[in-house]
């Protein structure tokens, strides 16, 4: 997969490339630095990112960088069915998602992810949260 001009390719730790417009990357501050120091000629490999969470990812900037653009006209409840449905996901997809969206600096991703776990915690203790989340000590 070649990129086209202004875009930036990323790859997941199995070697699965995606390709992001550079209104999907404005999205994401460690994404922007890479456009800005790294050769666009290859693949910019994220090895802690597994491909379902990468796709995951480029979908959801691509949606931010289309709807931003105005390529993509949603009335507000279907943006907000949008955004719903994408966090319709087992707890520990959650969790990874909340994990990428921190590590690439998409701070709607993050908030997003924040909102949808907030309920989820409501009266649990810690043990029980990382149990559910899959969470484990480093």
């Amino acid at each position: 997969m070649v990129a086209t001009a202004n875009s930036l390719r990323i790859a997941a730790r199995d070697g699965t490339v995606f390709e992001l417009s550079p209104s999907a990357v404005e999205h994401s501050e460690t994404l922007r630095d890479m456009v800005e120091e790294t050769d666009q000629s290859e693949a910019c490999v994220l090895p802690d990112m597994d491909s379902d969470i990468l796709a995951k990812v480029v979908a959801f900037l691509t949606f931010l960088g289309d709807t931003k653009s105005g390529s993509l006209k949603l009335s507000d409840d279907e943006h907000a069915e949008w955004k719903k449905s994408f966090v319709e996901v087992d707890k520990p997809r959650l969790a990874r998602l909340l994990r990428a969206g921190d590590f690439l600096k998409i701070q709607e991703l993050v908030t997003l992810v924040c909102e949808a776990i907030m309920p989820m915690t409501t009266g649990r203790n810690s043990q029980q949260i990382r149990a559910d989340f899959g969470a484990v000590n480093t």
